[in-house]
């Protein structure tokens, strides 16, 4: 699939890239709303497209030190699987 369909700051970098994509783009946006919840922010929003696509390309995670120590484990475990994504692109 090559469409692009969802709020922005939760897209897969496949899909902001207009590159060719399955199903692992549902559980990117499902992590990032996942860490949204317990953050209580979009890691990658911005004030345009431009920057937000630039944020879900180049942000580095970093997590509060508010969030417990099972949240923090959870948030790792999503954040590996994101940083692969970081490195592919």
């Amino acid at each position: 699939t090559k469409t692009m369909c969802g709020t922005p700051s939760n897209l897969a970098p496949e899909i902001v890239l207009a590159k060719p994509y399955g199903d692992a783009v549902d559980w990117w946006s499902m992590g990032v709303v996942m860490m949204q919840l317990l953050i209580g922010k979009n890691i990658f929003d911005g004030e345009n497209f431009e920057v937000v696509v630039n944020n879900i390309l180049y942000t580095k995670i970093e997590l509060p030190d508010s969030l417990s120590a099972a949240a923090k484990e959870v948030c790792y475990g999503v954040t590996i699987i994101f940083q692969q994504f970081f490195t592919a692109y």
